[in-house]
Parts: C-alpha cells; structure tokens; sequence
C-alpha cells in the first residue's frame, strides 16, 4: 500500500487511500504503528473528497489545516474541496502556498476564559478545542501538559498555544502542544484561533502566525469568511506491507 509523506509548515503527515487502506486490511492505528520510524505528527486517510486525520497517539484529530493543505497538493490540482470534520472547506494553489476558504466568519467562535493554577487562559472553540496562553514564564511542556489533562475544563483535551502578548502589528510567534501529539512545528488550527483572539483584541488586518515550522497568513474575506494560505509539500513516499 503506497503512502505519501509531506508536511504542512512543518506539520508531518502520512497520507493513505481510504480503499487502500481497507483492501489490506490495515486500521489508522496500525498503519501510524507502522509508520512510527518516519516521524510523522498524524495519519490522513482520504475517501473521495472525505479527508480524515488520526493523531499520532490514533486518536480522531477533528479538523487539521495544514493536512487538508499537503492533501491538496497530493491531488495534484489547482483548487478543489475537501470535506472535513463536518465541513466543506475550499482551497486554491497560489505559488507555492495553498489558500483555505474556511467555512468560518469571526463571529462563529466560542472565546472565553478560564482560571487554572491562577493562571488565565483564552480559550477559543469550534471543530477543535484550543487554549491560548499569554507571557507565560515557567516549563511550557508542563503546564501544557496539566491542560491537556484536565477532564474538567478540557473534556476532549485541549491544544495549547504559548504566545508573547500583546500582539504587535498582527504578528504573532507561537510555541505549539497538540493533543494527541505533543509538540509540533506549527498547528492550522491552532493559527486560525489565535487570528480570532487578535480580531477580538480590536486588530483587523491579516494575521501573521509564526511558528517553527513557517509562517501561516489569515484574513477576513470579502463575503465574510477567514482564508487560511501557507505552504505545503510532498517529501516522499513508502510501500507500506504488514511485518
């Protein structure tokens, strides 16, 4: 069974035909077992336009923005859709990035706080839950860790943002825990909660998120929509067989 390696802005994915995948009988867990020397951060697993992410603990990612981009560039087409976490999401080549159309207007988020170890945290909803940390001083991982685990707060866990504040001419630099995964380069996701708390900070203009694995770029369509554009790419691929 063949599967395509890439990454979204450092985000690395194996990406799998669904009827593939079925034919040799293999399920997403087995199929990230087998890919455990590759390194990857989840497994996507596409059927028609349906596009699937697994964690690379095999736990159901929601949505991911950076693998629906690497998937886009493995269809080899200019623009196209996939549907995802219960969303039809549009996208479009531009260069050598790949541009999102979210299904997503910046009112459609729930954004509030919560008060953990004294320690006030953003938290922004929707296909997946995050948390947004600002100026924190002390481990990171730890408390990132802590937040994942909290049943009570985070019920689905939570990924976690650690951000310097305020933000300055709507860039920020993000250090980045998902759940399921742990640290990784950058988080699609993760980039369009932090745009939402800017615009709720009062900022308008198109956000910048950096992160270790590139930089992510969000704006505020003409119809009222968040585009998403960063860049993708296939590294690779490997004949997968049962050991």
């Amino acid at each position: 069974m063949q599967v395509l390696i890439g990454d979204g802005c450092g985000n690395r994915f194996a990406l799998v035909e669904a009827g593939a995948m079925a034919a040799a009988e293999l399920s997403p867990g087995l199929v990230i077992h087998q890919c455990k020397d590759i390194d990857i951060d989840g497994l996507l697993v596409l059927d028609g336009t349906k596009l699937s992410i697994f964690n690379s603990d095999g736990s159901d990612g929601g949505a991911c923005f950076n693998g629906l981009r690497m998937a886009a560039v493995a269809s080899e087409l200019d623009s196209g859709f996939f549907e995802m976490a219960g969303q039809k999401i549009a996208w479009r080549k531009i260069g050598d990035e790949i541009e999102l159309e979210l299904p997503y207007s910046a009112a459609d988020f729930e954004c509030g706080v919560v008060t953990i170890n004294d320690i006030e945290v953003a938290t922004v909803n929707f296909s997946n839950p995050h948390v947004i940390v600002k100026n924190y001083l002390g481990y990171e991982q730890e408390f990132a860790e802590k937040l994942q685990a909290d049943a009570v707060n985070f019920p689905q866990s939570v990924n976690v943002q650690f951000v310097k504040y305020p933000y300055v001419n709507g860039e920020i630099a993000a250090r980045i825990f998902e759940r399921g995964v742990g640290e990784t380069l950058a988080c699609g996701t993760g980039a369009l909660a932090l745009a939402v708390d800017a615009w709720n900070d009062g900022f308008e203009g198109e956000i910048t998120v950096k992160t270790w694995g590139g930089s992510l770029f969000l704006s505020k369509s003409e119809n009222g929509k968040i585009s998403l554009r960063g860049a993708a790419r296939l590294t690779g691929n490997i004949d997968l067989e049962l050991a």
